[in-house]
């Protein structure tokens, strides 16, 4: 919020150090997400890109290791679609991001998130689809964690 990067950025890289023996407790991937932002803010895109894709993947482990999805993204609506799919009420699923996509609340990336829920449903298993980093972090490794409990 200072906009002192210089500053922020060992701030953050020292948190990250210090996270990364915690395991899932730690959320790493949190402090990923604000390195993120700092990179973003002063203007290092690769860096940028690189943060995200750091916070992608370490969520992603722990969603893979048991781990619940973080409140406020797409992964309980995953979590809810792998439900109504496993109950046999895929019917269900087209009026549900109906009424989502009409939500003046929902996010853009719930919004792509959903989108990229639609193109696997119909057979796509192609892991770009989590690659876009106009996703949240966690969208993107819930699309990651979709396609894998759907191959199993």
């Amino acid at each position: 919020r200072l906009k002192q990067y210089d500053e922020a950025r060992p701030e953050i890289m020292r948190a990250i150090e210090c996270k990364q023996d915690l395991g899932h407790v730690g959320t790493v991937w949190n402090s990923f997400s604000i390195l993120q932002q700092i990179e973003t803010a002063a203007g290092n895109q690769a860096a940028a890109r690189a943060a995200w894709a750091q916070a992608r993947d370490s969520y992603l482990a722990c969603r893979q290791q048991g781990g619940y999805a973080a409140q406020g993204h797409g992964g309980e609506l995953l979590d809810q679609v792998l439900d109504l799919i496993s109950q046999q009420k895929d019917a269900e699923i087209e009026p549900l991001f109906g009424q989502l996509a009409n939500d003046p609340q929902a996010s853009d990336s719930l919004k792509q998130l959903m989108q990229a829920i639609v193109t696997i449903l119909n057979g796509s298993r192609d892991k770009a689809l989590a690659d876009d980093h106009t996703l949240n972090y966690a969208d993107a490794a819930e699309i990651l964690f979709f396609i894998e409990r759907l191959g199993k």
